[in-house]
């Protein structure tokens, strides 16, 4: 990634690219993951902060519908 000589333990990189699979050093690929780690956790806020689609409210009603029926048979059950 920085494409100076490697000295010592390589990594290879996991990152996305032409870079992957190639061998860096593992302040390199730490900063990177660093990075990857920031903008998934940014994604993550971002996606927790908008409204949610119509398709979503009706998955999250459908599964409090199923919960709500899997109550009702436990309790109807013959013990």
């Amino acid at each position: 990634m920085c494409a100076g000589p490697i000295d010592g333990t390589v990594w290879i990189s996991r990152a996305q690219g032409a870079c992957r699979g190639k061998p860096v050093h593992p302040e390199c690929e730490k900063k990177d993951q660093a990075a990857t780690a920031q903008r998934r956790a940014a994604k993550k806020e971002a996606k927790t902060n908008r409204p949610l689609s119509l398709v979503e409210e009706n998955w999250l009603l459908l599964a409090r519908q199923d919960q709500i029926r899997e109550q009702r048979r436990a309790r109807s059950a013959p013990e």
